[in-house]
């Protein structure tokens, strides 16, 4: 499955579960304070479709990188490739290292490692521009923050998920849904651009 098309799944799960909160907000025996806890809920939904969006579009990426020799990449690519050697476990890397100038940019991406947490939109356009993907649109998005920060607070036990989920309204929340999306899908419209037209490769 691309990336694009699990995008498509964890928006729907989202879409979902906001219609069963629109539909539970207006049924007075369900327990108000459980409402407000689903609805913080809301805010790890989010962040994990923008961290799980965002490293698989870069895990396309190295994917894209399997077919090129580390001497065909753009100076900015052998860069990253370089220091995530510096990070990969060298026994583990030889084992899969058969040709070394083409299984090297492969073999040291480590997914979960990408991102580790703390993704925002100001994170993904530092990435962006260190893999030389052009960003078409605007890619400041200060709902992104505020999700990282709520998703942050309540991975944490800083703030109840009953009191997180009192502060929002059910269209605040889909507002913030809404804005994710266009985002994102403005991301992996450039990211394709990127692998498409082979931007990482030495002109």
């Amino acid at each position: 499955m691309n990336t694009k098309d699990e995008l498509r799944d964890l928006a729907n799960e989202v879409i979902k579960y906001l219609n069963y909160l629109r539909t539970t907000s207006s049924d007075k025996n369900f327990d108000n304070e459980l409402y407000k806890i689903l609805k913080a809920n809301t805010f790890l939904m989010l962040y994990n479709m923008v961290e799980s969006t965002a490293t698989s579009a870069f895990s396309e990426i190295y994917d894209a990188y399997g077919c090129f020799t580390f001497d065909d990449f753009i100076d900015e690519v052998k860069i990253i490739i370089l220091k995530n050697v510096k990070l990969h476990n060298s026994i583990k890397l030889v084992e899969h290292l058969s040709k070394i100038s083409r299984d090297l940019a492969v073999n040291t991406f480590v997914k979960r490692d990408m991102f580790s947490g703390n993704i925002d939109a100001k994170l993904i356009r530092d990435t962006m521009h260190k893999y030389k993907i052009s960003k078409r649109g605007d890619y400041k998005n200060d709902d992104l923050v505020t999700i990282k920060n709520k998703r942050n607070d309540l991975s944490h036990g800083v703030i109840s998920f009953a009191k997180c989920g009192g502060d929002y309204s059910l269209e605040d929340l889909r507002k913030y849904a809404a804005s994710v999306l266009i985002f994102l899908r403005r991301f992996l419209n450039d990211v394709s651009l990127y692998i498409d037209n082979m931007v990482y490769i030495k002109q």
